[in-house]
């Protein structure tokens, strides 16, 4: 009998334990879009911690500090359903984020961001893009970027980054110091990467270049890459140099240049030549004027 209880107890600690490992990968999913070194720095904890309490894994029983800090960072999250599955995910009262008071001349308006469908993208900087082949398989260097969080619908679905611009080779579209939210494509899915869309290309020869694509893996073997500054030469990149591929999504800048300043200076040239041209044409007149009134009537002698 005693014998009996105690497989009873382990099967229900068992249970328990593939249960609440669900549990965290549900938070993983939705608060780091699946990934687990973010994850784990928002918690406060080792990636490798993380990792074995994910299903598939050794699936680690969570202690209490594991509990604690995920706890405390989710607060929205229900103790009873991360716990014991008890209930609803969130709490009935969600947790409230810190508000921000926007000032107006009339009244203070309080902005209270919802960041229940929040996601934390890690930012590799130039100095961590030119340690970034070196550090590709390196666990260690991705857990030393900094993290933005970002509205669930500009990061859903894979694995982004944000990756600074370096160098003049994208203007006028894009300009160093630039922000590219960028989504890994599988290396199964090269092939089908779109001609013209820019792109991250990693190789082993140009490292972490920004450009856009004409896609020819499928049919020769290679991507063609160019520069919107045409000032810089196309270039190919066989597959087999090829390291990483990452479409761009969106860009963050603080470059706001006039694209329509070249349009505006030819306006104001033309509209400068024609004011000339009435000035010039008002001028003719009134010597034409002081001329007839010089010439003899007609009939005169």
């Amino acid at each position: 009998m005693q014998q009996l209880f105690q497989n009873i107890s382990q099967l229900f600690q068992s249970n328990l334990q593939v249960s609440i490992n669900q549990r965290i990968k549900i938070l993983l999913d939705r608060y780091s879009n699946d990934n687990v070194l973010g994850f784990s720095k928002m918690i406060g904890v080792s990636h490798t911690t993380i990792a074995t309490l994910l299903p598939g894994s050794r699936e680690s029983k969570p202690g209490f500090e594991i509990i604690a800090k995920l706890l405390d960072r989710f607060p929205e999250i229900s103790a009873e359903w991360l716990v014991r599955g008890e209930g609803d995910m969130f709490k009935s009262n969600k947790h409230t984020p810190i508000a921000t008071e926007l000032r107006t001349t009339d009244e203070v308006i309080i902005i209270t961001p919802d960041t229940s469908d929040s996601v934390m993208v890690p930012m590799i900087d130039m100095k961590a893009a030119a340690n970034y082949l070196s550090g590709y398989q390196s666990s260690g260097y991705y857990n030393s970027l900094g993290h933005t969080t970002l509205p669930g619908y500009m990061a859903r679905g894979g694995t982004h980054y944000w990756l600074q611009v370096k160098g003049d080779s994208m203007e006028t579209t894009l300009f160093e110091g630039d922000w590219l939210l960028c989504e890994q494509i599988p290396k199964d899915q090269w092939e089908t990467a779109e001609d013209f869309n820019i792109y991250v290309v990693v190789s082993k020869d140009r490292g972490v270049q920004v450009k856009r694509i004409k896609n020819r893996l499928r049919s020769k073997g290679f991507l063609r890459c160019r520069s919107d500054n045409r000032a810089h030469k196309p270039y190919s990149v066989v597959h087999d140099d090829v390291l990483g591929l990452w479409k761009v999504k969106w860009y963050l800048s603080n470059y706001m240049p006039n694209r329509n300043e070249d349009l505006f200076n030819k306006v104001d040239t033309v509209e400068e030549n024609i004011e000339d041209l009435r000035a010039l044409t008002e001028q003719l007149m009134e010597e034409m004027n002081r001329m007839k009134k010089q010439l003899p009537p007609k009939g005169a002698e």
